[in-house]
């Protein structure tokens, strides 16, 4: 009766390649994460780096702009940038991306009195799902 103690090599084995296997799917899943992350950082940066040109440029077109009004002239555009006139306030938008902009008002002696982000696309609720209104 040779019977040997212990924990047989096939029980062994079979931890071994299930511990492999997990490790293996962690490391999947990491992988995918890290991905995710990196474009997500990417994307954000290409928008904060669009925001700044653009507010940039509504900056260069502000300043042309004044100092075009204070000297008693007013221009149409300015930086290819078309320029509204209304009830004392002048007004431009710089485009940041395709449905985005900067909005820029301002008055004849230009004190800025709006200098915001705006979006453009028309925004339109889902009305397909009936929601409980009350009785």
């Amino acid at each position: 009766m040779n019977r040997r103690k212990g924990v047989a090599v096939g029980a062994v084995s079979l931890v071994l390649i299930f511990s492999i296997l997990c490790l293996t799917i962690f490391t999947l899943l990491t992988l995918g994460t890290a991905r995710s992350e990196a474009n997500l950082a990417r994307c954000a940066a290409d928008s904060v780096k669009s925001f700044y040109a653009a507010d940039t440029e509504a900056e260069r077109v502000y300043s042309e702009l004044v100092g075009a009004v204070l000297g008693g002239k007013l221009p149409r555009t300015v930086r290819g940038t078309h320029i509204e006139y209304s009830d004392g306030y002048i007004g431009f938008i710089c485009p940041l991306s395709d449905n985005r902009s900067i909005s820029v008002l301002i008055l004849a002696d230009g004190t800025i009195v709006q200098w915001r982000e705006t979006d453009d696309e028309n925004w339109t609720p889902d009305e397909s799902l009936r929601v409980w209104g009350g009785e």
